[in-house]
C-alpha cells in the first residue's frame, strides 16, 4: 500500500517550487523526476483521489503497455506510482479545479499588471456524473469577449512582462494533433493517437504574437500564482499542466428521469467490479468500453444484456468476436434497439423499456420476454443496473484567453522541453500535442523526464544541473531513502 498522502484543506495559501495541474499517472511520475532534482511539488486535481483516468474510468481494467510490467490495473499503476514518489513527499489539493493563473512579483508576491483581452473570467464547476471531470482544469467562460466553443482548461489571460536576464531561450512550437478523446474508442492506454499535419490557424498565429511579448528567460522573479475554485492559492516558479484530455463529461442517453438513478443503479464507469456481482446488467453501446465490460462482467453478473442500435461495432474485432461467441452460447443477450424508458423507485431500477430498431434482435433470452423481434414496439427488460457507454465529451477552453498556443484544443509544446508558448508553463501527457504524438502513458513519462530538466533552470537558476543515474548516484540514493 502507498504511504498516506499529504493533502491540504480548501482555502490554503502555500508556496512551492512546482505546481502540477492533474494527478494522473503522468502528473505523478513528474513528481518523481522533479524530486530527483530536489524540486518540491504540489498537485491539484478535481477528483477526490490521485490516479486520473486510470483510477476513475478503468481502475480494474488491465493495462498491458507499461514498460517492464506485463499487466496491471489502473489502480495498481496508481498505487505503484504513489509508492515511488513517496520519498519526495508531494502535497495534494483534491476536489479542486484551477480557476486562474497570474504572474506575481517575487519581491512582494503582488500580481503584476496583466493586460487582458475580452473581459472578466468567471467559472463554474463541470458536472461530475459517474467518472467525469478528470482534470483539475477549470471550466471557465469569458464575458464581453470572443470565446471559442468548449469549456474547461486553465484560465490564463494574455500576459505581457518585460524580458528577464539569463536562462532559457524560448523555442519555436511544434504542432500536430492527437487522438480525439471520446469513449467510443475507449480511453485505455493501448489506444494510439492519430497524428495529422495541418496549416497554422489564426488562433495559433495570434498565440505566437502573444508569446513574443512574454518573458523568455528563467530566473528569480518568474513566479506564478494558481487559484482554485475553493479559494486555494499556490505560488510557484513553474506550472506543469498534466490534465490528461481535459475535463471529461459522460454523454448521457436522452432518457427522461435518468438523473434520479445515477450512481445508484445507473453508472457511466465501473469503479468496483464486485459491485455488479449477481446483478442483472444492461450495457448500452458499441465501443471498446461497452464490449470490454460486457466480457469482463459476464463471469460475475447474473445476466448481461448488451444493447446497441445496429449490428455494427466500433470495438476491437477480437472483443466483438468474443462477444458474439458468448451470444451464440446463450451466455449473454444481444439486442438491437434503444433504451427509451426507466422503471424503478428511490433510485433503484427494476426494469428498462427498449424500443427495437429495424435490425433483427439476436438471441433473446426467454427471461427477457417473448416477441422481442418486433421493431417499433417497446418491451420491458428486468434490470438491476444500467451501464450506458455513449462516450465522453472533452471540455477544454477558453481558447481565446488561454495565452498559450493551441491546436485542435490541445496545447502545443516543443519536443526538447515540452514547454508551452509561455515560458515557465509546461504541458505533458494527453493534454499536449506535437508532430508524432502518441497518447500513451509511457510517452507521458518520457515527456515528464525532459520537462523536469528544463524546469530545474527556473526553480534553481543559480545552480548547475548535474545529470545523474539512480543506479550509481549516492546523492539520488539519499533522496530515494535507499542509501
Amino acid at each position: 500500500m502507498p504511504a498516506p498522502l499529504t493533502s491540504h484543506p480548501p482555502g490554503s495559501d502555500v508556496t512551492t517550487d512546482v505546481v502540477i495541474i492533474g494527478a494522473g499517472p503522468v502528473g505523478l511520475f513528474a513528481v518523481f523526476e522533479l524530486g530527483l532534482l530536489g524540486i518540491r511539488c504540489h498537485l491539484v486535481d478535481i477528483l477526490d483521489r490521485p490516479g486520473g483516468q486510470c483510477a476513475e474510468l478503468y481502475p480494474e481494467k488491465p493495462i498491458y503497455d507499461i514498460p517492464a510490467i506485463p499487466v496491471c490495473t489502473g489502480q495498481e499503476l496508481t498505487d505503484a506510482l504513489l509508492k515511488q514518489i513517496a520519498p519526495f513527499a508531494p502535497e495534494f489539493h483534491f476536489s479542486q479545479m484551477v480557476e486562474g493563473i497570474e504572474k506575481v512579483s517575487s519581491s512582494d508576491s503582488l500580481p503584476l499588471p496583466l493586460p487582458q483581452a475580452g473581459g472578466v473570467i468567471s467559472s463554474s464547476r463541470p458536472p461530475l456524473a459517474g467518472g467525469a471531470g478528470l482534470s483539475a482544469v477549470a471550466s471557465a467562460k469569458v464575458e464581453g469577449g470572443n470565446l471559442a466553443s468548449g469549456v474547461g482548461a486553465v484560465a490564463v489571460p494574455p500576459l505581457t512582462s518585460p524580458p528577464q536576464a539569463g536562462g532559457i531561450k524560448q523555442e519555436g512550437q511544434a504542432r500536430g494533433i492527437g487522438e480525439n478523446a471520446q469513449m467510443g474508442t475507449d480511453h485505455s492506454p493501448r489506444k494510439r493517437g492519430e497524428m495529422e499535419g495541418g496549416s497554422r490557424t489564426h488562433a495559433e498565429e495570434a498565440g505566437d504574437a502573444r508569446a513574443s511579448s512574454l518573458p523568455t528567460q528563467a530566473g528569480e522573479g518568474n513566479l506564478w500564482r494558481v487559484t482554485t475554485d475553493q479559494g486555494t492559492r499556490i505560488t510557484a516558479k513553474v506550472i506543469v499542466v498534466a490534465a490528461g484530455g481535459g475535463s471529461f463529461v459522460p454523454k448521457k442517453p436522452p432518457i427522461k428521469g435518468i438523473d434520479a438513478y445515477e450512481n445508484t443503479s445507473v453508472f457511466y464507469a465501473v469503479r468496483k467490479r464486485e459491485q455488479f456481482r449477481d446483478k442483472r446488467l444492461v450495457i448500452v453501446g458499441g465501443g471498446d468500453s461497452a464490449l470490454d465490460w460486457t466480457l469482463n462482467l459476464q463471469e460475475i453478473a447474473a445476466r448481461i444484456t448488451l444493447i446497441h442500435r445496429r449490428d455494427e461495432f466500433r470495438a476491437a474485432p477480437d472483443s466483438v468476436e468474443k462477444m458474439r461467441a458468448l451470444v451464440a452460447a446463450g451466455k449473454i443477450d444481444l439486442l438491437f434497439g434503444q433504451v427509451t424508458g426507466l422503471h424503478g423507485e428511490n433510485g433503484q431500477l427494476i426494469s428498462i423499456a427498449v424500443t427495437p430498431t429495424s435490425s433483427p434482435l439476436t438471441q433473446p433470452s426467454p427471461a427477457r420476454g417473448e416477441g422481442l423481434q418486433a421493431a417499433g414496439s417497446h418491451h420491458d427488460i428486468p434490470c438491476d443496473a444500467l451501464l450506458p457507454f455513449f462516450g465522453l465529451t472533452m471540455k477544454l477552453g477558453p481558447v481565446a484567453n488561454f495565452g498559450l498556443n493551441l491546436h485542435e484544443n490541445l496545447i502545443t509544446v516543443d519536443t526538447e522541453k515540452f514547454e508551452t508558448s509561455t515560458p515557465g508553463i509546461f504541458a505533458i501527457g494527453d493534454i499536449n500535442t506535437y508532430p508524432g504524438k502518441l497518447k500513451l502513458i509511457l510517452s507521458g513519462f518520457h515527456e515528464a523526464a525532459l520537462m523536469a530538466q528544463a524546469a530545474f533552470r527556473y526553480v534553481k537558476p543559480g545552480e548547475k544541473l548535474r545529470f545523474q543515474y539512480t543506479t550509481s548516484s549516492t546523492d539520488l540514493h539519499k533522496k530515494l531513502g535507499v542509501a
